[in-house]
Order: structure tokens, then C-alpha cells, then sequence
């Protein structure tokens, strides 16, 4: 058995690795790369990288083609790190076969809305699963007249990227100068639009194989962003939201699905799927869920292993929360308190300090890296 691991520059995949590592051998693991500079991973890793491109369909599928003769031999488990790769191999099984590829996703279809907002919100709304209100075809007059506050988001892509709030009526006009508005989902807006909760599932054709909840101690920017510091919890209502739209749409492998409260309904409500592992998947690990192995298990059709799920554990993502406490001048309580016997560490635990020194020098001297940092840090 060998397990592809795409995308391994990613700081996402270096925890990947260092986790399925604690189970299966280092010789057991294939890490592949779109990257034409390979200096970086191999000093990282201490391994060959083999180079799947993703400029298109076709260079992608003669990848994973020359991966398939290189293992003839061997299962070859493919995991969801990225969901532009993921949607990439789907299409791949589509066009040529599964080959001596073993995986545990979604179909298709199944997949594509999961990735768009539009069509997963109006799923939810045909399937009486709590969402959003959806504004199509908006009579600017009338919104005018009878103001909403509304948030306008690509129908496909993640993180805040091209997210535009519409908070009072002097802000309509920004609706109006949005090109190609059909690529764009508009919404009505909740209240407390900071408060995302996060529902992590692993699924079976439609049956929950484990799930849980994070919720967000810290972000960067504190302002509100991206989790630097997170803890484990059990949401029995999200939770049982979110396996009722698995439920529905049979779903398969990981899925990350987000949610917030309306006050007014008083429900929480969907408000999209990340198809794909997600950044705090060191947590499941560190909490004991067995999600990993267990995805595994089922790509290869074996027994699933039970899990013994701690609830007093923590995940902090350490550069980032240094950065909040830089700004605020020190003022976070017990910032300094690493609590390492219930908190885990983005990029850092379970990996060897060789690993740790290169990841973060290369991920931090990354421009592209370094310019999110501080676009992140000025709001």
C-alpha cells in the first residue's frame, strides 16, 4: 500500500505527513508536488518529490498516470488535501478509470455542489436544511426601499477572497459594479457574521463514520479571520444539521461544513462545505478521532477502528497568534501558557525539529506567504 499526498509544500499537507506518519512507515507515504522548484520539499521532507501538474486536465492526468506505473503493484490512496487537486483526480477517475487508485469521496455531482455556494444554498432550501436567504435577480429599487444587509460571495473558492459586504444602503452600489454578478452568490447577512462555528465529519456513502466541533478561542486578525486558536466541542444541533445534509447528498470522505446562528429564526444555518481536509485536521488527530486512518480504512474497505475522543483539547497556530499579541502589545491573558499536554501546534507537533527549522523558513519567506501576513496584519 502506498498513501499520494498532493499538494505537500502546503502547510496543511506538512501536518498530513507528520500524522500519517505516527502509523504507516516514511517509505509507505508518496508526496507530490505542482511546484517546478523542488529544493525546498526535498530538504523538508528528506525525500523525493514527484511532480503532478495542475495546468490542466491533461497534464494532470499523465501525473497521476506515471504514478500509477511507478506503484503497479501497489493500492495507491489518494487523499483530499486541496480541493482544486481533488476535483482534478474526480475528473481523472472519470476520464480514464480508477487505475490502482483507492479513495473514499464523493461522487461527482455530489462534489461539485459541495463547492458551490449557490447550489448548496438552494439544495439546502429544496431539502428544508437552515441556510441563508438567497437574493437573486435583485430589484436594486425596491432594496432601496426595503434595505437588507446582504454579503456577496464567489460561488466557488474559499477564505474571504472577493467577499463583498453590503452593510448600509450607501454600500448597494457595490452589487452594481460586481462583474460577472452569475459568478457570485448574494445572501441575506447574520448579525454575528465572526461567530462561525466549524462541524468536521467523516462520512460513508451517507452514514457518519465520526464527526466533532471546533470553536474559535482567537483569530488573525483578532478583528476576525482566519483561527489561530481553537477547541474541541460537541454541538449536538450542528452536528445534527450537518449529517442530515451529508445524509441527503450521500456523501463520502471528509467534509468541513460551516455554520452561524440567526438570532431571528433562532437556528443555525449552512453557510457552505469544504470539501476536503482543513487546515486543523492536526486537532482530530491530537483529540483521538482516528480520521485519517480511519478514511483510509474505508478507501480500502477494511474495518473502521473505534475512538476514544478527548474534549479538553486546544489547537493554537503559533506565528500568526504571535503576531496578535505583537499588536495588542502583550494584552492576551496567558498568551505564554503552551499547555502542551492539551494543545497542539500547527507545523509543529508530531514533526521532528529538522522538519520544523526548513517548513518555516521556506513557508515564511514564500512572498506570496509573507504579503498574506501582512495584508492580514494592516486590517
Amino acid at each position: 500500500m502506498k498513501i499520494l499526498v498532493t499538494d505537500c509544500f502546503n502547510r496543511k499537507a506538512f501536518d498530513i505527513v507528520n500524522i500519517l506518519q505516527r502509523s504507516y512507515s516514511k517509505d509507505t507515504i508518496i508526496l507530490a508536488s505542482s511546484k517546478t522548484v523542488s529544493i525546498r520539499e526535498q530538504i523538508i521532507y528528506r525525500k523525493r518529490i514527484i511532480r503532478i501538474y495542475k495546468h490542466n486536465q491533461q497534464s494532470f492526468n499523465a501525473g497521476l498516470l506515471k504514478v500509477s506505473r511507478m506503484y503497479s503493484n501497489e493500492k495507491i490512496i489518494y487523499i483530499p488535501v486541496e480541493e482544486d487537486t481533488t476535483c482534478l483526480f474526480l475528473n481523472f477517475i472519470k476520464d480514464t478509470g480508477s487505475h490502482n487508485f483507492n479513495y473514499c469521496l464523493p461522487d461527482i455531482e455530489s462534489f461539485a455542489l459541495a463547492r458551490d455556494k449557490l447550489l448548496l444554498n438552494k439544495f439546502c432550501i429544496i431539502n428544508k436544511i437552515p441556510a441563508p436567504s438567497i437574493f437573486e435577480d435583485i430589484d436594486y429599487t425596491y432594496l432601496n426601499d426595503n434595505f437588507v444587509s446582504l454579503i456577496a460571495k464567489p460561488r466557488i473558492g474559499s477564505g474571504a477572497k472577493g467577499i463583498i459586504n453590503v452593510d448600509t444602503i450607501d454600500d448597494i452600489y457595490k452589487l452594481k459594479n460586481i462583474k460577472n454578478i452569475d459568478n457570485y452568490v448574494v445572501q441575506e447577512k447574520l448579525k454575528n457574521g465572526k461567530d462561525v462555528k466549524g462541524a468536521f465529519f467523516l462520512c460513508y456513502r451517507g452514514n457518519i463514520i465520526e464527526s466533532y466541533c471546533h470553536e474559535r478561542i482567537r483569530t488573525y486578525p483578532i478583528s476576525g479571520g482566519v483561527s489561530v486558536y481553537s477547541k474541541i466541542t460537541f454541538n449536538n444541533e450542528i452536528i445534527r444539521i450537518g449529517s442530515e445534509l451529508l445524509k441527503k447528498m450521500n456523501w463520502s470522505g471528509f467534509a468541513m461544513i460551516e455554520f452561524l446562528w440567526d438570532e431571528k429564526t433562532e437556528t443555525y444555518k449552512v453557510i457552505e462545505i469544504n470539501p476536503r481536509l482543513w487546515g486543523s485536521i492536526l486537532l482530530s488527530e491530537f483529540a483521538g478521532t482516528n480520521f485519517l486512518k480511519n478514511y483510509i480504512n474505508l478507501s480500502l474497505s477494511d474495518s473502521i477502528e473505534n475512538s476514544l475522543v478527548r474534549k479538553d483539547v486546544k489547537i493554537r497556530w503559533l506565528p500568526f497568534d504571535f503576531v496578535n499579541w505583537f499588536v495588542l502589545h502583550g494584552k492576551i491573558k496567558s498568551f505564554w501558557k503552551l499547555n502542551r499536554e492539551f494543545t497542539c501546534f500547527i507545523n509543529i507537533t508530531y514533526a521532528s525539529w529538522w522538519s520544523i527549522f526548513w517548513f518555516h523558513l521556506f513557508f515564511y519567506l514564500n512572498l506570496s506567504n509573507f504579503k498574506t501576513l501582512l495584508e492580514k496584519w494592516k486590517k
